[in-house]
């Protein structure tokens, strides 16, 4: 129940039109609110905030990246950054790539194109066999985003800065997403599925990462 007092606990709740994915996403502590009480439900979310988000759900709800931070780093410009260590562990897992020159660009906005295909590879699409990467990085995306329907409920061009409340939304809608695996048989990404006794059953980013399930019934 502490869940569903996330957007509206925010002096702007109004604004917030993708509240489910904001309950969630403030409950498990993926995204958070201003020190004035606000969401800004409106306000772009940077590359280095998204490799943030992205390290939190990884990693099971833990924000601490500091053990990351020493490592050795992908991309010249984000030594002195706050979120160096979100970017290390995301850069070290193929999860995000820089922008040319050895570069992150850690505070430029992450486009809805960009923050899919972060989130792909979380559900566990391979850059290469996907065409994550290349010169087609922002088309193939699209098409195994709108499989897995990562732009559900998200009303925010793609191509522009992806709104807080809609980065909520995307990742809400990943976490609800069977992950998969690139299978040699069928030479597609299927399913991952294990037996559990008695049939096999998909396990979801949720499931694999957050470590909670689903459970859909009817209140009587």
């Amino acid at each position: 129940f502490t869940m569903f007092a996330g957007a509206a606990s925010f002096t702007d709740a109004a604004d917030i039109e993708a509240t489910e994915a904001v309950n969630m996403l403030t409950a498990l502590g993926v995204i958070e609110g201003y020190e004035d009480g606000s969401f800004q439900p409106n306000g772009v979310v940077t590359r280095a905030e998204m490799a943030k988000m992205i390290f939190v759900i990884w990693n099971g709800g833990e924000d601490d990246a500091s053990a990351y931070q020493s490592m050795n780093r992908a991309f010249g410009d984000t030594p002195p950054h706050w979120a160096r260590g979100y970017i290390n562990f995301c850069a070290a897992n193929n999860i995000i790539a820089g922008v040319g020159n050895n570069r992150f660009n850690p505070d430029a906005t992450v486009t809805g194109q960009e923050a899919a295909k972060m989130l792909l590879t979380i559900i566990g699409y391979d850059e290469e066999r996907a065409g994550l990467t290349g010169a087609n990085w922002a088309q193939n995306p699209m098409s195994y985003a709108g499989l897995c329907g990562l732009f559900n409920d998200v009303d925010s061009p793609v191509a522009q800065g992806l709104p807080r409340q809609y980065a909520a939304q995307m990742i809400y809608n990943a976490l609800d997403t069977n992950r998969v695996k690139w299978s040699t048989d069928s030479n597609s990404f299927d399913d991952i599925t294990s037996w559990n006794g008695s049939t096999f059953v998909k396990e979801t980013v949720g499931e694999r990462y957050m470590g909670y399930t689903t459970i859909t019934g009817i209140l009587v």
